[in-house]
């Protein structure tokens, strides 16, 4: 089975059917949009580690012995706040990752012809992976999405605050009660609460590795289907045409 390094597409002048047309120029484009996301959670990433970096230097010069110039204050860096809004974009973009996964599985469903040619094994596998690791990302996109709701007024902090016993950097403590916490960055935990639980990722090299796994066995998925819909394409637009290319002479 090939190893796609670019999204694998459905021809849709593979079938004669409208409905199965349309399936495939959608699944073709849901195919393509994994990898939007995928880098779109990248450069989020990349943003994170390059204000990591930056504070890393501020410390070192500020730290540097007898040093003449007046120390630069460090709430006066305009990459202080960056973190957090890599981080809520990063969290914002594993949702519409499985939005987009979910919308290829549901148009699937609508087209017998390419529904038979998927691998419906590996969508299940690819589904069982991405909630192994993401197991919050609706609850995540939503904390992010509506984050003042959680303190809009006495009935919406009881809906959302964390009752219960918590072990973290952030806090620690048996028997809390009526905790919220909002947009919390504790290194590279993300940190929010939400309809009473607490909900967090981590933007890291390991989940943006985890979605590129979950994209791959996705596109894996579909490997077949691109193949045959190309081929049933030539057959449709050129009957005459040889099953396969001809041999150059020799």
């Amino acid at each position: 089975m090939p190893r796609y390094i670019a999204a694998p597409q459905l021809s849709p002048l593979a079938f004669p059917e409208e409905k199965d047309m349309e399936a495939a120029s959608l699944i073709s484009h849901g195919l393509y949009d994994l990898q939007n996301h995928v880098n779109a959670f990248e450069s989020a990433l990349l943003l994170f580690d390059y204000c990591l970096a930056q504070r890393v230097a501020f410390l070192q010069i500020i730290n540097q012995p007898g040093a003449d110039s007046p120390l630069p204050n460090i709430f006066d860096q305009p990459w202080l706040d960056w973190p957090l809004i890599a981080a809520r974009d990063a969290g914002m973009t594993i949702h519409h990752f499985y939005v987009a996964f979910d919308g290829i599985r549901q148009t699937m469903a609508t087209s017998q012809p390419i529904a038979s040619l998927c691998d419906k094994e590996l969508m299940k596998s690819a589904d069982s992976l991405f909630k192994m690791k993401f197991r919050n990302f609706i609850d995540l996109r939503d904390s992010i999405a509506h984050v003042s709701d959680k303190m809009k007024n006495a009935k919406k902090v009881s809906e959302h605050a964390f009752t219960g016993s918590l072990e973290s950097r952030i806090v620690r403590g048996d028997n809390l009660s009526r905790l919220t916490i909002s947009n919390v960055l504790d290194g590279r935990k993300f940190t929010n609460t939400w309809e009473g639980k607490i909900v967090s990722y981590e933007i890291s090299a390991e989940s943006l590795a985890h979605l590129n796994f979950v994209k791959q066995k996705v596109w894996d998925a579909f490997a077949k289907a691109s193949e045959e819909t190309f081929s049933l394409m030539r057959t449709r637009l050129n009957p005459a045409a040889p099953a396969k290319p001809r041999e150059p002479p020799t």
